[in-house]
Order: C-alpha cells, then sequence, then structure tokens
C-alpha cells in the first residue's frame, strides 16, 4: 500500500513496487486511522510505504495486524535499503494487477477496483 503525500517519493515507491512484481495500492493521505484499517484488512497488504503524520497514524494498526509492516519512506533504515544492489526485474503477465484502487466509500465500505498490467502502461 501507499499512503504517501504528493512527493516524489510517491514515484519512486510506485516504480519500485511494479518492478518488484507487486500490486500498487494508493490511498489518500486525507484518510484517518480506521479508513486506513480497512484498506489495509482489505486488500491483505504485507508492506504499506508511509511517511509523517500518516506514518504515525498507521503504527498502531500495523502492530494488530500480524504480517503488516510500515515502512517511513522518510527514515534512514529506507534510505539504506534503497542503497542496496537493485533487484532483477520482475516480468509479469497481462493478468496481473498493476493497481487496486479503493473507491470512496461514500454510499458503503470502500470497495477495490482492480487494473490489470496492461492497463496501466
Amino acid at each position: 500500500m501507499l499512503a504517501l503525500r504528493n512527493h516524489p517519493s510517491y514515484i519512486e515507491s510506485m516504480l519500485a513496487v511494479w518492478h518488484a512484481g507487486l500490486c500498487a495500492v494508493p490511498v489518500t493521505a486525507k484518510l484517518h486511522a480506521p479508513e486506513l484499517e480497512y484498506i489495509l484488512r482489505d486488500c491483505d497488504a504485507r508492506l504499506c510505504l508511509s511517511q509523517g503524520e500518516i506514518h504515525a497514524a498507521l503504527a498502531p494498526v500495523a502492530r494488530s495486524l500480524d504480517a503488516m509492516r510500515v515502512v517511513d519512506v522518510e527514515s534512514d533504515d529506507y534510505a539504506a535499503a534503497t542503497r542496496g544492489p537493485a533487484l532483477p526485474l520482475e516480468q509479469r503477465s497481462p493478468q496481473e494487477l498493476a493497481w487496486l484502487f479503493y473507491t470512496s466509500g461514500t454510499t458503503g465500505k470502500p470497495k477495490g477496483c482492480s487494473l490489470e498490467t496492461p492497463w496501466s502502461t
């Protein structure tokens, strides 16, 4: 999941997710902790890249989820991880998800809307 402000790290993170052969789940930085928790649980995210106040709001949520890891893209740990050797590019099939967008949830719970790889390039 990408819980980032409008910042260059957003593009960097999105491209890294695709490079690793994973699905990006972007969320607005304006969501509150209960909304973020719902989306995290619903999409079964294992990693959330966040920053600043969003990261602070997600920390207690992540502790309640078994396999969830929340990483602050403004941290020294993140910077150190990006200095390692590049991972090999994962080949993707046209049926694989590239994006999972969530609706606003104005008439109920937010719903995930998928976009496969060919439509995102």
